[in-house]
């Protein structure tokens, strides 16, 4: 999930910079992954369509995202649901 705080124009570019949170599973099980900030910059390409040419993902914890923590929610949760 993304929560947009900013959203900038710089010059012929956009930046969007928020919150994200990653989560595994549905419903009530699903357990928190990751969060963080994040920070995307868009640029308008030749058709006039904007595309995303930078994506940064800052974990708010150290080791946040590994795949050892997926592995880990899974056998919490009892599974892929």
């Amino acid at each position: 999930m993304l929560e947009r705080e900013a959203l900038e124009t710089l010059g012929g570019r956009i930046l969007d910079v928020g919150r994200y949170t990653v989560e595994f599973g549905c419903g009530a099980s699903a357990a928190t992954i990751e969060h963080g900030t994040y920070l995307t910059l868009h640029r308008r390409d030749a058709d006039g369509s904007w595309r995303r040419c930078l994506d940064v993902f800052d974990a708010d914890e150290a080791g946040a995202g590994t795949l050892l923590d997926l592995a880990d929610a899974t056998r919490r949760k009892g599974g892929i649901q």
